[in-house]
């Protein structure tokens, strides 16, 4: 394994060990959005402008790590809100989703 494809793997890795450390997300939906790690990271060890920029892959590559650790709080954030508005409606079924 390549050093980049080694970066790659370490970032999905840590990107969804941060969603996933959530107390607050049931485990069912933990379940399915584990589901997603191993397609993405695919993605990623298959597109290199995954995390860079063509004209500069390295040197881009902790700051797209920063802006994919920034956009997992936002999906922590939304899957909570959801949860929350699904049990005020009365109608939360994460093993359903």
């Amino acid at each position: 394994m390549g050093h980049v494809d080694a970066m790659t793997l370490d970032i999905v890795a840590m990107l969804f060990d941060y969603i996933l450390d959530d107390r607050n997300i049931p485990d069912a939906m933990k379940a399915l959005i584990g589901r997603l790690q191993i397609p993405v990271l695919k993605v990623a060890m298959l597109d290199k402008t995954f995390f860079s920029q063509k004209n500069a892959p390295c040197p881009q590559v902790p700051r797209y790590a920063w802006q994919m650790l920034r956009l997992a709080g936002m999906m922590k954030k939304a899957i909570r809100e959801a949860l929350q508005e699904s049990r005020r409606s009365g109608s939360a079924h994460p093993e359903r989703v």
